[in-house]
């Protein structure tokens, strides 16, 4: 069991090895080097797939810009989306009576325990196979 095991996560480990050395178009992001502290300010982004293949450097800079003011606008959105959520689930409980907060209360732990055993249920198993 061990044996097949060790062979297994052997086996696994030389194809990433194998992966990593191949680099596939698109997927990978090329290392530039930068020369100037000015260049290395500039914003950063990244490319979707085979674009960088397609594109040109002044097009790549106003694509990491683009990413740059729309990121603003969508960690703003996020950030609404959260105080909405929070809102609406202040408003939820705020309908339960007392009774009910606690037997919540109970529930939410109860359910936090099981989880917990089955974790650490799950990793024990997993412990003693490993050492077969």
């Amino acid at each position: 069991m061990v044996q097949r095991l060790l062979s297994i996560t052997l086996g696994g480990c030389l194809l990433l090895i194998a992966v990593g050395a191949f680099e596939l178009p698109g997927y990978a992001q090329e290392a530039e080097k930068t020369t100037s502290k000015k260049e290395r300010d500039k914003a950063k982004g990244y490319l979707p797939p085979f674009y960088r293949d397609v594109i040109d450097g002044v097009q790549k800079e106003k694509i990491y810009q683009l990413q740059s003011e729309y990121d603003v606008k969508i960690d703003a959105l996020t950030a609404q989306i959260k105080q909405l959520r929070d809102e609406r689930d202040a408003a939820i409980n705020s309908l339960l009576t007392p009774e009910q907060k606690k037997r919540l209360g109970e529930l939410n732990d109860a359910a936090r325990s099981k989880k917990a055993a089955d974790i650490k249920a799950k990793l024990s198993t997993k412990s003693s196979d490993a050492s077969q």
